[in-house]
C-alpha cells in the first residue's frame, strides 16, 4: 500500500507539473514577457511649425513628433490633424523612422490657422501651433 501511494503521489506531481508549464507558458510566443516599446504620450508628443507668420497663399512646413514616456520618437503612428484655417497636406498620415510627419499648411484667406493633431491611442496632443497668414 505505501508503494501505490507513492506511485500516486510521484504521477499527482509529474501532471501538476506539466500542467502548471503549460498555463504559464502557453502563448509565450504571440506575446513575449517584454512589448516592442512604449504607447505614445501625448504629453511628450508635439507640433512645430517653421514660420509663425506667412502670407496669404504662402505654404508653412509644419512637423509632428510623436513621442512615447522616455521621448523616444516613435515609427508607424497614425496621426490626423486639422487646422482651424486653410488646409493641411496631408492631413493624416503615418510617423517615419524618426517619429515624425511633415504637414503643409496653406490658406488663401487671411486669419489665425491654428493646427491640432489627435493620436488615436492617446487622444489630441496637448500642445497646438498657430500660424498668421497676413494678406499682401
Amino acid at each position: 500500500m505505501d508503494k501505490k501511494l507513492i506511485g500516486l503521489v510521484a504521477v499527482f506531481i509529474m501532471v501538476f507539473g506539466v500542467f502548471m508549464t503549460t498555463l504559464l507558458y502557453s502563448g509565450r510566443e504571440r506575446s513575449g514577457p517584454v512589448r516592442a516599446g512604449l504607447p505614445p504620450s501625448c504629453v511628450n508628443s508635439f507640433i512645430f511649425t517653421t514660420s509663425v507668420e506667412a502670407a496669404v497663399g504662402e505654404s508653412v512646413n509644419q512637423l509632428i513628433y510623436v513621442r512615447d514616456d522616455n521621448n523616444n520618437g516613435l515609427k508607424g503612428i497614425n496621426v490626423a490633424c486639422s487646422t482651424t484655417l486653410g488646409s493641411l497636406n496631408p492631413f493624416s498620415g503615418v510617423t517615419n523612422t524618426n517619429g515624425n510627419l511633415q504637414l503643409t499648411l496653406t490658406s488663401n484667406t487671411a486669419g489665425l490657422a491654428v493646427t491640432n493633431c489627435t493620436i488615436p491611442i492617446c487622444g489630441q496632443v496637448q500642445r497646438s501651433v498657430s500660424v498668421q497668414f497676413n494678406s499682401q
